[in-house]
């Protein structure tokens, strides 16, 4: 039998050349794990799967989203540090270039005669400018990051923490009506919050994300590429998870020892009493992920 080559985990942003030097930037000035998760914050901001190759998309990621993720998370001269790193980069992006519109002979004779100031406007915005601007929910109105709200994360930290990665409401309900006053129950909207969320948890307690998969909020690829920023001892127990999907995040989240299996048959109420029989063993975290296709209720 011929040995196979672990699958190499993919990088966070993409694999283009500006991704690259977005992370060597971030690199510099932070340890591996906050860098990662300013760049989860970024891309979150940005509405942006990964980072933009260049254009003006590019720009404003770097100008807006990842200075604000940065500064939210470093500091603001650090996150300046990090955007004068990256000049080099934007220096063949180009931006807005006034042009002069037209204007009519009448106009033209009034600017001649220094009656009126000669008007400038800006250039059209490409198709790739028209883009709808991402909605910035975690900014105030002055545009300054600002912190999550303190959750329930906070009333008892040695409480296992079971963070519910779904749009489903249902779910986080039924959630918290089995596990009762045994665990601080969260519902999270997306992978920042999740990260964050984790943070604030600190390192007390147990740590259980529950991936719903008929309304996700966090894919199950995404969770399986920042695993390295769960505790090392997290378990990751899948629910009717599909079998390549299943082996996909294997290898992606590199600790295939540490996955376990709920079964599919069971419905939301069933799959909630044996998450809480799982968190009543010694674990430190749990994942469980479950297919579209599983019984509901």
């Amino acid at each position: 039998d011929v040995a196979q080559t672990p699958s190499r985990k993919p990088e966070v942003g993409g694999a283009s050349p500006a991704a690259r030097m977005v992370r060597e930037a971030l690199g510099s000035v932070a340890a591996p794990t906050v860098a990662a998760r300013v760049l989860h914050r970024a891309l979150h901001l940005a509405a942006e799967a990964e980072i933009p190759a260049g254009g003006a998309r590019l720009r404003r990621f770097v100008e807006k989203h990842l200075q604000s993720a940065a500064t939210f998370a470093l500091g603001e001269e650090v996150a300046t540090e990090i955007v004068e790193q990256l000049a080099p980069l934007l220096r063949a992006v180009p931006s807005h270039r006034p042009v002069e519109p037209k204007r009519g002979r009448a106009m033209l004779e009034l600017e001649a005669a220094g009656l009126v100031e000669p008007v400038l406007k800006l250039a059209a915005p490409s198709s790739l400018e028209l883009e709808l601007e991402p909605l910035e929910l975690e900014e105030d109105l002055e545009g300054e990051p600002h912190p999550l709200p303190t959750r329930a994360t906070d009333r008892a930290p040695h409480l296992p923490l079971v963070l519910i990665a779904s749009l489903d409401e249902d779910l986080a309900g039924a959630v918290k009506d089995t596990l009762g006053r045994d665990a601080n129950v969260v519902r999270v909207d997306d992978v920042v919050m999740l990260l964050d969320a984790v943070q604030q948890h600190g390192e007390e307690g147990c740590l259980c994300v529950l991936l719903d998969g008929h309304h996700p909020s966090v894919h199950p690829a995404t969770l399986a590429t920042i695993a390295d920023d769960l505790p090392e001892d997290a378990i990751f127990v899948s629910w009717g998870v599909a079998t390549n999907e299943r082996r996909d995040s294997l290898q992606l989240s590199g600790r295939p020892q540490r996955w376990l299996d709920i079964p599919t048959e069971l419905d939301v109420v069933g799959a909630a009493d044996e998450l809480k029989r799982l968190l009543g063993l010694p674990l430190s975290g749990v994942f469980v992920a479950r297919r579209s296709d599983s019984p509901r209720r």
